[in-house]
């Protein structure tokens, strides 16, 4: 699954849109920089996550993320 950092901040933005929205709905109060950044960050963790495991499925990494 390839997908461009064009993309993936459009979904960011999206995601932060509607957080932004919901958010007011449970009388939380949040600065839209501060949502975004922690919306990036789990993406750029998530992300990681995901090609790492991607990675030792295909047999190249090991467990420690040498590569074999």
């Amino acid at each position: 699954m390839n997908i461009s950092q064009t993309q993936l901040t459009n979904y960011a933005k999206m995601i932060t849109g509607v957080v932004m929205v919901v958010l007011p709905l449970f009388g939380i109060v949040a600065d839209q920089n501060q949502v975004t950044f922690i919306i990036f960050g789990i993406l750029v963790v998530g992300f990681s996550i995901w090609s790492f495991v991607q990675r030792f499925k295909k047999g190249d990494l090991s467990l420690g993320g040498a590569r074999k």
